[in-house]
């Protein structure tokens, strides 16, 4: 079922109700157990049949398999079974109906009324979240009937509601492959939360539900990214969660019994005792809950920075934030600067998202004729864009395949965005806000690390033409030499007198002794992207020399256990911005392992770069982060002087050569030990000027007559 595959699982039910029908009937007597594994193979087959739009029949199924249940005193089924009716009323339209089977599962669950529903998920497994999402759709329907605001209203907090829970389910998940897993499957109720409020802010102008909508799309797109961030600071069940965990499950179970037995009991007396009972349950629920989320210090984390009035006005002057989020038929776009927030609403179809595959191909490959789709595809991601005069960066945080496109190629007014912006990106801009909060102070500058490979190009040399053309196409991604990632590397460490990893001591152990001691790590090498398995993506280290144990492949899932805080990290490598993209996590890379691993910045490539290129602009973004410049100043100055250097042929010009490497996170400049050196000497002649008057002056009054 869960593979899609709806006849091949009806067939195995079908044999597996007939298994059950034929157990019923020859059991003498028939046992509870007979009627419990009758109504869960009925009770399955109407799951399938929702699943399929079967709507009706799936009910008649879930009548039937209600009826075995309360015949083997299985009351834990219920609410499953009332939950899903009620789904398949509000599809048919009867949504009265609806209503009454979603108290029904709720009042199974435990709560008084639908109304009085307590968050706490972990008790219920997934229940609780699949009845909030039909019970939401169920208000959109009377919303469209009536066009009452008020369902919309409640649709929208339902839903926020259920992204509470979507958080809270998130920090007690362990394991990058079961938190994609748990958003994927709930991808359309977060979807449908920034839908819905955008909805109510057109109908009633209101700004809060706007900056609701942008909360909604921006907490869905770094959520495993945080959990990992946070995971490393604190422990899931520290400081007694297990205890309140176990206290916690045993109450809602006594709530749900004390509640039952309410609604059986004849006797008033035995009522209002037992309906007293229910209300010190229910204060005790209240207090434990309040101590669990007190004390869960990784959902806590996720959940302050909240605030995205407060969140955007850290922007600088002069900064615009432009950010992304796919749907089914639309691209809704969220642009704001540090005082003004508006969104746009773009219709999309199956050729927007060919123009976005073709473009991230043509750049790929150096493929000719790929201005036409880039003007294209600028046309619909830059569509009716402000651009004040004042704008001078612009941070991008992209989602699904836009994630591939560098945005300093589109056109805007005829001109690369190159040209104008400086252009940097973040998965998500609370993520974004998080590492420009962080600050290390580190005892060395920065380390370069560049191996030999001693393999099929070791030869490559720069001595004749047909070498330097041949040098142009190597790229980055295998496991033969790279001259110009070894030039490339000794001419970062002279800029900045830092430590040199070269050729056998480019190591897997010194890489995890070194890391975690410097301001900026700086990797020249081969890496190996994998789409299919990101976790096993690898930046290839040394291959002369393996410590026992280490293979010289640092993967992406060995650098998300370490704990580095450098305030940059160049992966001067193919690829390293490329891999499996996910619903709540972006995509997942060796920059994202990286930034993971505590890392403020990331400089990373979207394809496979060619050796001599990366060479000449990574230099030049050294040179000008020595001089003071935000990172993403000193890429783009990089890249515009690559472009318009004349000893390059015309043929290396294309975007292919220049615009592959990104910079990610925190913007910055370097910190003050950087500083500008022109600065630096302004600020000592000043010094010794102050000095000189000083002196002077001294001097001047001890000659004067007494």
């Amino acid at each position: 079922m869960e593979l899609g595959e709806f006849e091949k699982a009806e067939s195995y039910l079908n044999s597996s109700i007939q298994y059950a029908t034929g157990e019923k009937q020859i059991s003498k007597p028939v046992t509870d157990s007979v009627f419990y594994n009758y109504g869960i193979a009925v009770r399955t087959k109407g799951f399938l049949y929702q699943r399929m739009g079967k709507y009706t029949a799936s009910n008649e199924l879930l009548k039937e398999s209600y009826r075995a249940f309360q015949r083997s005193n299985t009351h834990w089924e219920l609410h499953n079974i009332h939950g899903t009716m009620a789904g398949n009323y509000v599809m048919l339209g009867q949504l009265d109906t609806a209503d009454y089977f979603f108290n029904l599962a709720f009042e199974t669950l435990g709560f008084d009324t639908i109304s009085n529903y307590i968050i706490e998920p972990k008790n219920f497994g997934d229940e609780l979240l699949i009845f909030l999402k039909d019970y939401a759709t169920l208000q959109e329907k009377r919303f469209e009937q009536t066009n009452e605001i008020a369902y919309l209203k409640k649709m929208a907090k339902i839903l926020s509601d259920a992204y509470e829970i979507i958080d809270y389910r998130i920090s007690n998940l362990s394991g990058i492959e079961s938190m994609v897993n748990f958003l994927d499957r709930y991808a359309s109720v977060t979807e449908k939360a920034m839908t819905t409020n955008i909805r109510l802010y057109e109908l009633t102008n209101d700004e809060q539900y706007l900056y609701a909508a942008l909360e909604k799309s921006d907490r869905n797109k770094s959520r495993i990214m945080l959990q990992n961030l946070h995971m490393k600071e604190a422990s899931i069940y520290s400081d007694g969660q297990e205890m309140i965990h176990s206290r916690l499950k045993l109450l809602y179970e006594d709530h749900r019994l004390t509640y039952n037995k309410i609604k059986e009991e004849a006797d008033t007396d035995k009522v209002k005792q037992l309906e007293e009972k229910l209300l010190a349950i229910k204060s005790d629920i209240n207090r434990h809950e309040f101590e669990l989320k007190k004390t869960n210090k990784i959902y806590r984390a996720i959940n302050a920075n909240s605030d995205y009035r407060a969140l955007i006005s850290s922007l600088d002057d002069g900064e615009l934030a432009l950010h992304y989020t796919l749907t089914e038929n639309k691209l809704f776009r969220f642009e704001f600067t540090n005082n003004t927030l508006t969104y746009s609403a773009l219709p999309i179809n199956a050729a927007f998202q060919h123009s976005l595959k073709t473009v991230t191909e043509q750049l790929q490959k150096s493929l000719p004729g790929n201005q036409n789709s880039i003007t294209e595809l600028s046309d619909v991601l830059l569509q009716n864009i402000q651009w004040s005069d004042n704008i001078k960066h612009v941070v991008v945080i992209p989602d699904g395949l836009i994630s591939y496109i560098p945005f300093e190629v589109l056109i805007q007014e005829d001109k690369p965005l190159i040209d104008n912006f400086a252009i940097s990106y973040s998965s998500s801009f609370r993520l974004l806000s998080e590492q420009q909060e962080k600050q290390y102070k580190h005892p060395k500058q920065i380390a370069c690390f560049a191996p030999n490979y001693n393999s099929r190009a070791d030869q490559v040399s720069y001595d004749s033409q047909n070498d330097k053309l041949a040098v142009a196409e190597l790229v980055r991604d295998g496991e033969y030499e790279l001259p110009g990632a070894i030039e490339e590397s000794k001419a970062v460490h002279e800029l900045f007198n830092g430590d040199l990893y070269l050729n056998a001591d480019a190591n897997e152990q010194n890489f995890r002794s070194a890391s975690d001691k410097y301001g900026i790590v700086h990797l020249a090498m081969h890496a190996l992207a994998n789409e299919a398995n990101p976790m096993e993506s690898k930046l290839v280290l040394s291959r002369d020399k393996a410590e026992a144990g280490e293979d010289n492949l640092l993967h992406a899932y060995e650098l998300y256990k370490l704990d580095l805080k450098a305030d940059l990290a160049v992966l001067s490598a193919c690829n390293t911005g490329v891999g499996k993209i996910n619903k709540g996590d972006g995509v997942q890379s060796l920059s994202q392992a990286f930034i993971g691993a505590g890392v403020g910045s990331t400089v990373h490539s979207l394809w496979k770069v060619p050796d001599n290129a990366t060479k000449y602009i990574m230099i030049d973004f050294y040179k000008n982060l020595k001089e003071g410049n935000r990172k993403d100043e000193a890429l783009r100055m990089a890249k515009l002087n690559y472009r318009n250097d004349e000893t390059i042929p015309t043929s290396q010009k294309a975007p292919y050569y220049w615009a592959g490497f990104v910079a990610s996170g925190n913007m910055c400049p370097l910190p003050s030990h950087n500083m500008n050196y022109s600065i630096l000497i302004g600020i000592l002649a000043s010094l010794l000027l102050l000095s000189y008057i000083l002196f002077t002056r001294r001097q001047a009054l001890t000659t004067l007559p007494h």
